[in-house]
């Protein structure tokens, strides 16, 4: 293969911060690459262990060493990777996992053969238990599950730059540490994205690692892109579709019967919008507001509510709209404990 190493086909992404024990293995499985028309960019955010001493140890003119002058996070590592990167395909890397020798190779021939994708990721292999994560393949399958997870591993990733130009987009700080997520939360307002059904990376988990350091707040910024992508068939937004998208998000759990069936109507109407916006798929996406409901109209009738005639009241009401969210034998246990709470009473 006839290479240009001066304007690489890739620019590996690469963050590194104290991580020695694992940054060889990682830098290693770049290197050993079955497709070699690569730059790895390293941004180092000041580590004060062996990380820079090990990186500087590889003769390989295919690596762009980055020093920061200050730390001041991954998510500005990132950025100045995508800043500095030549490639056409970005790939993401972590100086703590390990891509399989073809990953590279892969991901860019299903990229060259499918030009409407912006992105895709990979299935990739938990190291601590041999588990393979197998995040959805389809574009549409993945904008459903980008509703309640993050359905593209981050380390697994390979983007067009071209995208990221065209539409000045970066990593938001705000997000932090769920930037990926957010980040694929806009990337699908402009065009498709997939996952190939192989697993090309192994990713390792350990207690340094920003998942398990800032949990809570990767949940709180986690939610706030659920709640976004919840909207995203509703146009002209008003202040009660921002917090029924955040009540909807984050499993809120309605207070009363009334705020209950507030919830279930916006649902209902989102999926009535859907149908002729169609950002997401009108059957997918229907199966996801029921699954919404029938987890908001359990939560209230089995967990959430005194049990008394008022509620009971309520229920058979608007038993049309929620019964089918409760078997035969539920609806009388309920029936029952309402009966014997207005005893109590």
């Amino acid at each position: 293969m006839d290479t240009d190493l001066t304007r690489p086909a890739i620019s590996v992404i690469m963050p590194v911060y104290n991580c020695a024990a694992f940054v060889g293995d990682a830098v290693e499985s770049i290197l050993n690459q079955t497709f070699v028309d690569f730059e790895l960019i390293i941004i180092d955010d000041c580590s004060s262990d062996n990380t820079l001493a090990i990186i500087s140890g590889y003769n390989d003119k295919r690596i762009k060493l980055i020093r920061k002058s200050a730390n001041s996070g991954y998510i500005v590592s990132l950025n100045i990777g995508i800043m500095a990167a030549a490639g056409e395909f970005l790939a993401r890397m972590d100086g703590d996992d390990i891509s399989h020798p073809e990953r590279l190779e892969k991901q860019q021939n299903f990229l060259n053969a499918n030009p409407d994708l912006l992105l895709c990721g990979t299935w990739y292999e938990l190291l601590s238990s041999g588990e393979v994560v197998e995040n959805p393949v389809h574009n549409d399958d993945i904008k459903i599950a980008l509703l309640e997870y993050c359905a593209l591993g981050h380390p697994t990733v390979m983007f067009r730059k071209s995208c990221l130009t065209a539409n000045k987009l970066v990593y938001n700080q705000d997000f932090y540490p769920a930037e990926d997520y957010e980040l694929w939360t806009r990337m699908i307002l402009l065009g498709k994205i997939a996952n190939i059904p192989e697993s090309l990376l192994f990713y390792r988990t350990h207690q340094n690692q920003v998942s398990f350091k800032d949990q809570s707040l990767q949940i709180n910024n986690s939610n706030l892109c659920r709640s976004r992508m919840i909207c995203y068939p509703l146009t002209d937004l008003t202040p009660t579709d921002i917090q029924l998208s955040q009540v909807v998000a984050k499993n809120i759990y309605p207070r009363n019967h009334q705020y209950l069936v507030e919830i279930i109507a916006w649902l209902n109407k989102l999926a009535y919008v859907n149908e002729s916006a169609a950002f997401y798929d009108k059957i997918k996406f229907y199966g996801y507001v029921e699954k919404k409901k029938r987890v908001f109209a359990r939560a209230f009738y089995l967990h959430n509510t005194s049990y008394n005639v008022t509620v009971m009241r309520d229920f058979y009401r608007t038993a049309n709209s929620f019964k089918k969210y409760f078997s035969i034998k539920e609806r009388f246990k309920f029936a029952l404990k309402c009966i014997i709470g207005l005893k109590t009473n």
